[in-house]
């Protein structure tokens, strides 16, 4: 019996990211297929290709279908090239202040804000490197990231001892968290992307980092 549920479990783990995908998969494509159905500039552009009878209706509506997502992407590639100009990031920031100032949606669009900005910057000089300490105490171990080396001020303070400035996020939300010092000593740097970490952060601890092999 022992071995009958070792052998589920087993198989369920194997299975399950994949039946994840797909009904993500077959969400998204029902999503869609449900906006361009109902979207104007499909009914149109399908009626008016079917006048002239190129193509029967099914290929006339898959090339209607496929000219309006490269429309879509375009729109947003646009959309991404304009946020990068004073005009568009004002505007911008007027979507966002519109967002944070609802109720219901503020607590989701900042959350998903900090974690679209941490993703967006986390090759930046903020976080520098990925670490591993034992916090809140001696036995327990947390990742954390090294946001700063120079730490002089506190050095003379607590007599030269080489100190780490470190943020140690939580989870789900890695935007959140506890700033702390600790001697270099005690800090033990790893060999991990920034991005993996803030994954494996973000999952709870389920989607684990990659090792590299040499």
């Amino acid at each position: 019996m022992k071995r009958i549920k070792s052998l589920f479990a087993t198989g369920l783990i194997t299975i399950l990211p994949v039946l994840i995908t797909i009904n993500i998969m077959s969400w998204i494509f029902k999503y869609l297929n449900n906006y361009l159905s109902r979207n104007i500039f499909v009914k149109e552009m399908t009626t008016y290709l079917l006048k002239y009878e190129f193509y029967s209706r099914f290929i006339t509506q898959v090339l209607v279908y496929i000219i309006a997502v490269m429309i879509i992407m375009l729109t947003i590639i646009i959309t991404g090239l304009a946020m990068r100009n004073v005009i568009g990031k004002k505007i911008a920031k007027q979507i966002d202040l519109l967002f944070s100032n609802i109720p219901l949606v503020k607590p989701i669009y900042t959350t998903i804000l900090q974690i679209r900005h941490l993703m967006f910057t986390s090759n930046t000089k903020a976080y520098q490197k990925v670490v591993m300490i034992e916090y809140p105490k001696k036995g327990i171990y947390s990742l954390g990231f090294l946001t700063n080396r120079e730490n002089q001020y506190f050095e003379d303070i607590l007599g030269g001892k080489k100190i780490l400035n470190i943020f140690v996020p939580t989870s789900p939300n890695p935007t959140s968290g506890m700033f702390i010092m600790l001697e270099a000593s005690d800090v033990r740097e790893l060999d991990i992307k920034i991005e993996d970490a803030i994954k494996l952060i973000i999952s709870g601890g389920a989607i684990a980092p990659k090792i590299n092999k040499i």
